[in-house]
């Protein structure tokens, strides 16, 4: 009985709020969320230590912390014009919310009528990069800034290119791959480039051409994973010859006919979702790039289990009433462990509903 009802519920707020973890980070040792659409009141974070709450006409795309201060990028959609601001602000809470978009700023630099597409923000050294795909007078191209501490901008760089892919990043510098569509014909591709930039931008090797984008790079090489078929993906390695190799998954797809999608990567592995059906179990999956099963986790279970609980039938704490199925899973593979976020429904006094953002961490 209390099953049905949990389904209902967890339809009705993925397809009308949109409630979904859009990005998690792992950064100075503290864990980032940006969450979608919802009240900041209606929403409850646990395992993460600063919580993004946007709306579809503003949001933080990105941030880093540094100290007592943040960096972020701010974006907004208005309808006298799109714009975005790269602001470093005095860090005072937990919880960004989307009606407070602007106070404690030290300085900021604004782009007005400029669209952002994509954005996000690196450490260099002791100073900042940005690399941002943005959009301006109906044209798509990169948009790379280099700023220090006090704002002042050391370098920019413009690219035509319409987005972009890391490689790899580190303190001293990022690499990536910026790609374009193309077409001829009935045709279509993407004409891609890889850079690397540690203070000045230089290209790595000559423009190629690809017919699909890749998910990930890893360990010198492109992959795609296509899972569009039950309990069955295929890996595609990009290289002078495209290789494919099809793998056996012991889940389903997850509820919603999506596929399995690509949460992350290793070196040599990458993470997937998997449906125990016989449980509605939700199951994380590392697969490697040679095509074979290393590893899984019930993570439905391991909520169960944080809640000593016997069924997914919702529970009560205080005034809410909780459900506990996991939703829009993101994960961050480092230092030894795997992290993995996702969201939970409650309803509190029977008239408003909220999210509980929320994480679990297990030695990988």
């Amino acid at each position: 009985m209390k099953r049905g009802i949990l389904i209902l519920f967890v339809l009705f707020s993925v397809v009308f709020f949109a409630q979904s973890i859009d990005k998690v980070r792992f950064d100075s040792g503290k864990f980032l969320a940006f969450a979608g659409s919802v009240a900041k009141e209606n929403v409850s974070c646990e395992g993460v230590d600063l919580c993004y709450i946007g709306s579809n006409y503003d949001f933080v795309e990105d941030a880093l912390l540094d100290g007592e201060n943040v960096l972020e990028i701010y974006a907004y959609r208005q309808a006298s014009g799109d714009g975005f601001i790269v602001r470093y602000r005095k860090l005072n809470s937990s919880v960004w919310d989307y009606r407070e978009p602007t106070y404690n700023n030290i300085w900021n630099i604004p782009y007005e009528d400029v669209s952002l597409h994509h954005g996000e923000l690196y450490r260099l050294n002791n100073e900042f990069l940005f690399l941002g795909s943005v959009g301006l007078d109906g044209e798509n191209f990169l948009y790379l800034m280099r700023i220090d501490r006090e704002g002042n901008i050391l370098d920019e760089q413009e690219l035509d290119f319409e987005d972009f892919l890391i490689n790899e990043s580190s303190k001293s510098g990022i690499e990536f791959l910026a790609y374009k569509s193309t077409s001829s014909g009935h045709s279509s591709a993407y004409l891609c480039q890889a850079f690397s930039y540690s203070g000045s931008l230089s290209e790595k090797g000559k423009q190629f051409k690809l017919d699909y984008l890749p998910d990930f790079f890893a360990n010198g090489k492109y992959y795609r994973v296509e899972g569009w078929t039950n309990r069955e993906l295929a890996i595609y390695e990009f290289g002078k010859k495209e290789r494919k190799k099809t793998v056996k998954v012991p889940f389903s797809i997850p509820s919603g006919g999506g596929g399995y999608p690509v949460l992350g990567h290793t070196d040599d592995s990458f993470f997937t979702l998997g449906l125990d059906y016989p449980t509605s179990h939700i199951v994380v999956i590392e697969i490697g790039l040679d095509g074979k099963l290393k590893k899984t986790f019930d993570l439905t279970k391991a909520i169960m289990e944080r809640y000593d609980l016997e069924s997914l039938d919702y529970f009560e704490i205080g005034e809410k009433r909780i459900f506990p199925v996991p939703w829009s899973v993101n994960l961050i593979h480092a230092d030894g462990k795997l992290h993995m976020f996702y969201l939970l429904g409650f309803t509190a006094h029977n008239y408003y509903r909220g999210i509980m953002v929320q994480r679990i961490s297990v030695e990988w």
